[in-house]
């Protein structure tokens, strides 16, 4: 017996995930064993069911009506597959080849069909058959048919219960999320157990069963031990058949623990609300084509991604009225759809089709924004529709900017940038999480109650919103201006800079090398900042400056790496280097430094030799083949130095041997490079985590002054050594013994020589000379030994080619101008929102980084009590940071909002609170993010918040408007609540 999931609610108790008692019609498969009566009864169901306004689950990737087309991807089909009687894998497959119409014939055998019935009848009666199938391993468990029944429909089937026999209505407790998408991909959303799921908690001695509901994603995962509550207990006596007779004995189970937030309902919604409606206004600019940084944006570009993300709902486009424009146009969209070769069909949708007709022209802008408007989601005036009847070609811009503005239209619709952002607010002086919004979201409630379809859909390879991704958790970027406080503050502490010396922008900085970094104004006026002090600095935001402090840091420290050490030192006081402790998934922060750098590329490196494909690994051995044949024998000292005469002998020595060594060794590649690259694959799966953790902390610990990605391959190499065993080494033994003795003395002889008469004209070098001579001469009696280095280098070449290969495409390179990058939050730095804002806490109240939290508190009932337990603030280090430094960091944010030159001062301007901020763009390939960072108010901060664009390209105000409607939300309410609090006192 189930337990009652437990609730959840904001701080101030308003309700976010309830159990919504629903109607549900069931079935009783013991009821049955005459499929032609169960056929009957069902369709009987059905007919009530649809008179009376009700739906019936549905997962069948099949249409409504003949002619049957498969609705559903390959994935959706494939997953399908499993859940209709098959006789093995080999039938399945079969499956799988089959068409829209093929199917519809297979299940109504299948599930034995009258033919008498109409094919729309069959097709109703599998959707229901197909449920049960699902469930027919456990004959005890009750088959859900269709949710949210209505009163009307209860009171048929129970009145008739003779003739709807196996049929009943169960009240059962839905999950419900009255906020939805405000709180969506926070929440999460619960469903049936998954197979492996089931697997993994059962190993873990957890009390869970086949068709339990369990947490997906986000709190109802995170927090679903204290969610899901005890199962009671039913003991029933049956019959000889399995069938339920009646009750032995009864025990009710515990109900879940109720969960109460930190967030405040109210400033969420107008966190989200600000998103999406600041999002609008950016893309209808984008609509309008000013010119300038902003890209222009057409409406077909606007609509094609609208039928991407499933905006326009194929199934529901299938099903149509007869007099509606959807239904005109899909009926041609079918005929053609199904004269396409079945086996093209396999991976080839009717939204692929439709797609395709839109791009060709066959279906025009008007056209697919008339089926929007039919399906609901548009709103156009009966004028417009008139206009589009006696001429549908010519573009809508006009049309969807108007939609835009009046809200029918949203930016979660597409995937169409900047659409993406992500927001938090935070307590200061607790951790405590005010506000916390991913935008777009999932639909938790279709997740919940229609998995299948929905999640199909979010995945179906087309839709490129990416709503399964919280971006304020979950989406890791460079931060931007918005790290420049951490540089400042490691620079006065350091003692590098004071907070009245003025630095000179050029525009340009050329101490850290080529490509020499520049300051953000150098593009727009041509020039840099001039002279910048710390204050105006951050007032303007001044790369210039900050790639100075961090030059200085590393002068000072002495290296490059200790200099970038010490700003990560800094950096880590506000917790930048690990995950904020709050009770969801997150993304681990990457702090820029060669030691993350090392780490990442090495994890990157071996997981992509650990997971090689038979295609990968084939290519990767046709490639090293190839690199053979170019050659085969070692001159590379892998970066170590090594004597000119050294250098020159080996050179001499290979275009001497390297014809006689591919003679002997071309025929036996084949062979041995599978060997090695199978010995090096099961070694590194074997000892994954030592191998990684011996190359980093080797590559770390060496003080060559090669550069750190030869240091990396250089321990690489080494590392993966011990993997090669013996047997190559005798294989390539035999090989070298095939080369004559004579020619093999005579390649020698002739490189001493070469090298010998190089050296002899030299008057310093008389020595070596000499000793050359002597090698030549002694070259009988050292013969095996030679051949023995020969198979060490030929072994050696051939693992450093795997490596070199390997690490193809993997970027490993740090230099002065990585770590100045690092100082303006660039470089390889990369948090999340989250991570961000609750550096901003700590720099607004100066003293302590907290652990972030969401759940206030857990409510409990045992024995007729309730119980609260209150979670506390989680400090987690001290801020050593003197109050001077933190006191001009303080001034500096200040005058972003309110000084002339104040980067944020525009958008700000005259606002009533006095804050402290910093504004942020990051650069990403050919995209920018835009950032803001702030803390409210200023004298005694409350609260700190942070906003992030992705893609504005142009459009990065778009964050600070945002930011201003959050921080006028968040002081309005505060007034209204406290309003609130004297009248109570007053009366």
């Amino acid at each position: 017996m189930p337990a009652t999931r437990g609730l959840i609610f904001d701080r101030y108790g308003n309700p976010l995930a309830i159990n919504e008692p629903v109607n549900v019609l069931k079935f009783d498969q013991q009821a049955f064993t005459n499929k032609e009566k169960l056929n009957e009864t069902l369709l009987q169901a059905i007919n009530i069911l649809e008179q009376n306004d009700d739906t019936f689950i549905d997962n069948v990737p099949l249409s409504q009506k003949a002619p049957f087309i498969l609705t559903g991807d390959t994935y959706e089909v494939n997953r399908f597959s499993y859940n209709v009687p098959y006789i093995n894998e080999e039938q399945r497959q079969e499956l799988l080849t089959y068409s829209g119409q093929e199917w519809m014939a297979y299940l109504k055998k299948q599930f034995e069909i009258s033919p008498q019935l109409t094919d729309e009848e069959a097709r109703k009666i599998i959707a229901l058959r197909v449920e049960i199938f699902k469930s027919s391993y456990s004959q005890y468990q009750l088959v859900n048919l269709a949710l949210k029944v209505s009163d009307k429909t209860m009171s048929q089937i129970e009145e008739n219960r003779e003739k709807f026999v196996g049929l009943s209505i169960d009240q059962i407790p839905l999950r419900y999320y009255p906020e939805g998408e405000i709180v969506g991909n926070l929440l999460g959303y619960t469903r049936t157990i998954t197979e492996n799921q089931l697997e993994q908690l059962q190993k873990q001695g957890k009390n869970y069963e086949r068709n339990d509901l369990i947490g997906q994603m986000g709190l109802e995962q995170s927090m679903e031990d204290k969610l899901k509550g005890e199962k009671g207990l039913e003991k029933v006596a049956v019959d000889n058949f399995g069938r339920r007779i009646y009750t032995l004995s009864r025990e009710e189970g515990q109900a879940g623990r109720d969960i109460y937030l930190t967030l405040d309902l109210a400033l969420q919604k107008a966190t989200y609300n600000s998103l999406e409606r600041r999002l609008s206004e950016a893309i209808i600019m984008r609509l309008k084509n000013p010119g300038g940084s902003v890209l222009p944006l057409d409406a077909k570009t606007l609509i094609r991604s609208m039928i991407e993300s499933n905006i326009l709902d194929i199934k529901a486009l299938q099903v149509a009225p007869q007099e509606t424009k959807s239904h005109a146009i899909v009926s041609i969209l079918e005929q053609a759809y199904d004269k396409i070769d079945p086996l093209m069909r396999q991976d080839f949708s009717l939204k692929k089709l439709l797609l395709e007709w839109f791009d060709e022209g066959k279906l025009t802008e008007k056209e697919i924004l008339w089926i929007l408007h039919e399906q609901g989601i548009l709103k156009l005036e009966p004028s417009v529709l008139g206009e589009f009847q006696k001429n549908k070609q010519g573009t809508t811009e006009e049309l969807l900017i108007d939609q835009l503005e009046k809200g029918y239209l949203k930016p979660k619709y597409f995937a169409i940038d900047p659409c993406s952002g992500a927001a938090a607010v935070v307590d200061v002086q607790t951790g405590e999480v005010l506000s916390l919004v991913g935008y777009p979201s999932f639909d938790n409630n279709q997740l919940s109650t229609s998995f299948n379809s929905y999640y199909a859909q979010l995945t179906d390879g087309f839709d490129k919103r990416s709503l399964l991704v919280n971006r304020v958790t979950k989406t890791a970027k460079a931060p931007g201006s918005t790290y420049k406080m951490v540089t400042a503050i490691a620079g006065l502490e350091e003692g590098v800079i004071t907070p009245t010396e003025k630095i000179n922008d050029t525009g340009t900085f050329t101490q850290a090398g080529a490509p020499y970094p520049r300051c953000w104004v150098l593009s727009s006026s041509g020039n840099g900042h001039g002279e910048v002090d710390l204050n105006r600095a951050l007032e303007v935001s001044c790369n210039y400056y900050f790639y100075e402090v961090a030059y200085r840091l590393a002068q000072k420290m002495g290296s490059n790496f200790e200099g970038i050490n010490t700003l990560n030192r800094y950096a880590d006081l506000f917790g930048l280097s690990e995950k904020t402790g709050i009770e969801l998934d997150e993304v681990q922060p990457n702090i820029s430094s060669p030691f993350n750098l090392v780490k990442q590329c090495v994890r990157q490196v071996l997981n992509k030799l650990k997971d090689l494909s038979m295609s990968k690994e084939q290519e990767l051995l046709t490639t090293l083949k190839a690199q053979l044949e170019k050659g085969v024998y070692l001159t590379d000292s892998l970066g170590e130095t090594r004597l000119e005469v050294e250098e020159a002998f080996q050179y001499e020595l290979k275009r001497q041997l390297e014809p006689l060594l591919q003679k002997v060794l071309e025929p036996h590649y084949d062979v041995f490079l599978p060997q090695i690259l199978s010995q090096i694959k099961q070694g590194v799966a074997k000892d994954f985590t030592q191998v990684m953790e011996q190359i980093i902390v080797n590559t770390m610990e060496r003080t060559t002054s090669t550069s750190l990605e030869q240091k990396v391959k250089s321990v690489f190499i080494q590392s993966l050594e011990i993997y090669v065993d013996k047997t190559l080494d005798e294989s390539l033994k035999q090989a070298i013994n095939q080369i004559p003795e004579d020619e093999l003395l005579d390649a020698y002889e002739q490189a001493f020589l070469k090298v010998y008469r190089m050296q002899i004209r030299k008057a310093d070098q008389r020595e070596s000379a000499k000793a050359l001579l002597l090698a030549k001469n002694q070259l009988p009696t050292k013969i095996e030994t030679y051949k023995e280095q020969l198979v060490a280098k030929i072994r050696q070449n051939i693992i450093n080619l795997i490596v070199n290969e390997l690490f193809v495409g993997v970027e490993l390179n740090w230099t002065d101008g990585v770590t100045v990058r690092t100082a303006m939050g660039q470089g390889y730095n990369a948090f999340s929102p989250l991570q961000i804002v609750r550096y901003i806490a700590g720099i607004a109240n100066k003293k302590v980084t907290y652990d972030l939290r969401l759940v206030q508190g857990i409510r409990s009932y045992e024995a007729g009590r309730s119980l609260y337990e209150v979670t506390l603030p989680h400090p987690i280090r001290d801020i050593t940071v003197s109050d001077y430094t933190m006191n001009l960091i303080h001034q500096g944010m200040l005058d972003v909002i309110q000084g002339e030159e104040g980067t944020a001062r525009e958008i700000f301007k005259n606002f009533p609170v006095a804050i402290g901020a910093k504004t942020g763009t990051a650069e990403d390939g050919k995209h920018e993010h835009a950032w803001f960072a702030g803390f409210a108010p200023y004298e005694a901060p409350q609260i700190a918040l942070v906003v992030t664009l992705y893609n504005t390209d142009g459009l990065g105000s778009t964050s600070q408007l945002i930011a201003k409607d959050i921080l006028e939300n968040y002081f309005k309410e505060s007034q209204d609540k406290q309003a609130t609090l004297e009248n109570i006192f007053v009366d």
